[in-house]
C-alpha cells in the first residue's frame, strides 16, 4: 500500500495519483525526496520534501524524518519518489540506492507516473483554436457587408415604378397577385388609435367598427379607420390621412364596399375574371399588396357585427360569417335580399318584394321585429332607418312611420346631425336637410351617384363622366362641395 503527504497541504492520500486529492497541487516536480517505511511489510510511505541543491546532499539521500516530528514540505516543490518494498533494492529504503526519478528508473518504469504535456504545447493548442474563432468572425464579418452591397444595388437598379405607370388592373394571369412598389404606405403611416368620430354621431358609426351602414348601402367607397382613410379611386384602392394630407397609394385593385375589421381592409374584388365580385382583404399596414380571398363566392354589403362578417351571397341571401373559425351560414331563409344595414343590433333588409324586414342581432340570433311594406329602397342617415315609399317616392323614417321629404331622396349619408342624399327631383344633385326634412339646401352642383362620406370628404360616382366601358368615375370634394375633381 502507497500513503502519500502532499508537501502543498499535507493531506494523506492513500490512492495517490498525479495530483494531490486535496488542494490538486502537481506530485511530479521535485527531484529530491524523503520516504519513510512503515513498519508493516509491503506498505510504502512517501513524504515530499523541498528541492535540495546536490551539493548539500552528495548521497543524494536524505535522512528518514522522525514519525514523532515529520518533516514538512514546501508548498509548490515537490514530486513523489516511489520506492517498492518488493523491488530488487532489497530493503526499503535501499542504502545508497538512488533515489527514484520518474521516468529513469531501469527496474520498476511501471510505477512512472504519466507527466502533463509542455506549456509550450498547451500554448499552441489554445492559439490554434483562436485563429479558428477569429477566422470565422472575420468570415461573417465579410459576408454581411457583400450581402448590404448586393441590396443598396439591387435597389438602386430598381426603383420604385412612377404613379404615372400605375396599372388599371393587374390580373393578367386571372389571379389576384400584384406585388408592385407603387408608394406603398409604411406601417408608420397607419396609426392605432380608436377610429375618430368627426363629423359623426356614436349613432352614426357602425357598430362593430369600421365603415358605416350609410357608406356601405353606397357602395362602400370608402372607409375612415385609426386616421387614414382608404378609398376606391379610378385606378385602385388609395389612402390618406383623415384631414387629406399625405395622400398616396395603396393596392392597385377595383375594389368597393370597403370595410375594416381587425388589421385588414376588406373589400369586393371587381376582377375581370372568375373570381369577380369576391371578398378579398389586404393588410392595412401595406406589408402586403398580395390580396387573400375570403369568400368563395359573390360577397356585397360587407358588414361586420362584433366576430362576424355580413355579406349578400351569390344566392341573394344574407350570409354570416364567423371571423373566428370561418364558418358560414345563411340566415335569411331563401327571401330574396336587395339590400341590408346593420344599425346598431338591429338588421335591416330589403327583398325583391318590396319589404323591408327588420331583425334583431342581439343575443346572437336573428329574431324578426317588424315589416315595413311597399318600400323600394332602403337608406341609413343619423343613426335611423329610412325607406323610400314606392308610391310617391317619399322619405319614410321606418321606425316612427313618419314622412320626412317628398324630395325624390337616392343615396342617403349624413354628417353632424345632416342628411345628405341626391335629389333626383333636381339634377341628382346632391343636398342636405335635417332629420326632419327642414333646411334643405344644394352643396354639389352636379349629377352624382353613390354618396359616400369618411372625414370631411365626400367621394362619389359623376354621372356626368363616362369610361370607355360605360362606367361613371369617381370623384371626390370637401364637405362642403368645393375641390371637386376626379380621383386618379
Amino acid at each position: 500500500m502507497i500513503i502519500l503527504f502532499c508537501p502543498n497541504c499535507g493531506y494523506k492520500d492513500d490512492n495517490p495519483g498525479k495530483f494531490c486529492s486535496g488542494c490538486g497541487c502537481p506530485l511530479d516536480q521535485l527531484t529530491q525526496t524523503q520516504a519513510l517505511a512503515s513498519s508493516s511489510a509491503g506498505d510504502t510511505s512517501v513524504l515530499f520534501s523541498p528541492i535540495a541543491p546536490a551539493a548539500e546532499h552528495p548521497e543524494n539521500v536524505p535522512p528518514a524524518p522522525q514519525p514523532s516530528a515529520p518533516q514538512q514540505p514546501v508548498p509548490g516543490n515537490a514530486v513523489p519518489i516511489i520506492y517498492n518494498a518488493s523491488s530488487s533494492y532489497g530493503q526499503f529504503p535501499p542504502n545508497n540506492a538512488a533515489p527514484f526519478i520518474p521516468g529513469n528508473n531501469p527496474v520498476n518504469n511501471a510505477h512512472d507516473v504519466p507527466q502533463p504535456p509542455p506549456a509550450s504545447a498547451e500554448k499552441k493548442k489554445l492559439k490554434t483554436s483562436d485563429i479558428i474563432i477569429i477566422s470565422a468572425a472575420a468570415l461573417v464579418v465579410v459576408a454581411a457587408v457583400i450581402l448590404v452591397v448586393v441590396l443598396l444595388l439591387g435597389k438602386a437598379s430598381n426603383p420604385a415604378v412612377p404613379s404615372s405607370a400605375e396599372p388599371a388592373y393587374p390580373y393578367s394571369d386571372g389571379s389576384v397577385s400584384y406585388t408592385g412598389g407603387y408608394d406603398e404606405p409604411a406601417s408608420s403611416d397607419v396609426t392605432t388609435e380608436p377610429a375618430p368620430t368627426t363629423g359623426k354621431t356614436a349613432a352614426e358609426l357602425y357598430s362593430g367598427g369600421g365603415n358605416s351602414p350609410s357608406n356601405l348601402l353606397n357602395s362602400g367607397l370608402a372607409v375612415e379607420h385609426c386616421g387614414q382613410i382608404y378609398y376606391h379611386s379610378n385606378s385602385g384602392i388609395r389612402v390618406m390621412n383623415s384631414d387629406g394630407t399625405n395622400d398616396r397609394w395603396f393596392a392597385s385593385y377595383d375594389a368597393f364596399y370597403l370595410n375594416v375589421y381587425g388589421d385588414r381592409l376588406y373589400f369586393t374584388i371587381n376582377t375581370p375574371d372568375a373570381n369577380k365580385h369576391k371578398c378579398a382583404s389586404l393588410p392595412l399596414d401595406g406589408s402586403s399588396t398580395t390580396a387573400r380571398y375570403e369568400t368563395d363566392g359573390c360577397a356585397y354589403f360587407l358588414s361586420f357585427y362584433k366576430d362576424f362578417m355580413f355579406y349578400r351571397a351569390s344566392d341573394k341571401n344574407i350570409h354570416r360569417r364567423d371571423m373566428r373559425n370561418g364558418n358560414d351560414v345563411s340566415i335569411t331563409g331563401g327571401v330574396h335580399v336587395e339590400q341590408f344595414a346593420i344599425v346598431g343590433d338591429s338588421l335591416f333588409y330589403r327583398s325583391g318584394d318590396d319589404v323591408i324586414r327588420e331583425a334583431s342581432l342581439a343575443g346572437g340570433g336573428v329574431t324578426a321585429v317588424a315589416t315595413y311594406s311597399g318600400y323600394d329602397g332602403i337608406g341609413i342617415a343619423c343613426g335611423k332607418a329610412f325607406g323610400r315609399r314606392l308610391s310617391d317616392k317619399a322619405l319614410v323614417d321606418l321606425k316612427a312611420n313618419s314622412v320626412v321629404s317628398y324630395e325624390n331622396c337616392y343615396y342617403l349619408n349624413s354628417y353632424e346631425g345632416n342628411i345628405y342624399y341626391s335629389n333626383k327631383s333636381r339634377g341628382d344633385n346632391i343636398y342636405k336637410m335635417t332629420p326632419t326634412g327642414g333646411a334643405n339646401t344644394v352643396v354639389l352642383g352636379q349629377k352624382i351617384t353613390n354618396i359616400c362620406i369618411a372625414g370631411d370628404f365626400i367621394f362619389v360616382r359623376n354621372a356626368n363622366d363616362e369610361d370607355a366601358n360605360g362606367d361613371y368615375r369617381y370623384y371626390m370634394s370637401t364637405i362642403t362641395g368645393s375641390q371637386f375633381g376626379r380621383l386618379d
